[in-house]
């Protein structure tokens, strides 16, 4: 006899399964759009390359292009970082409620360790490192 307890674990489970199964799924997603977005612009500059510092139109119209993917990764990285705060929020409340600890403790370890920076703060430091760069290369090519 399945009792409300027992049809109650097996939705936490399936959702706790499910919960970090996302989070794995928006992690890869979040390096692969790094990835993504680091080759286009070494891509673009080495298509610059020399000219960097005197851009044509078409350089500078490329370098509008890679700033565009510039912002369109960091808007993806936000909204897959949000997405991830979703699911580990819902696989935290399960896990309180069924006294389990896998994610606590995997943020004991994690906290414990030195020099140890969140994704959710370097990935974006990441985009805004290439779009403060392009914004010296426009200056500069204005002056």
């Amino acid at each position: 006899m399945n009792d409300g307890r027992n049809i109650s674990w097996d939705i936490a489970k399936a959702e706790y399964e499910n919960a970090l199964e996302l989070s794995r799924q928006y992690s890869g997603f979040r390096r692969q759009d790094m990835a993504f977005v680091t080759t286009a612009q070494v891509a673009i500059l080495s298509i610059i390359g020399t000219k960097l510092l005197s851009m044509d139109l078409a350089n500078t119209l490329l370098s509008i292009i890679a700033f565009f993917v510039l912002i369109l990764g960091i808007n993806n990285e936000r909204r897959l970082s949000a997405y991830m705060t979703g699911s580990i929020w819902r696989a935290n409340q399960i896990e309180k409620d069924y006294d389990m600890s896998l994610l606590r403790q995997g943020r004991k370890v994690v906290a414990a360790k030195k020099l140890l920076f969140s994704n959710v703060f370097v990935f974006p430091i990441y985009y805004l490192i290439f779009i403060i760069t392009w914004i010296i290369v426009w200056i500069l090519n204005l002056i």
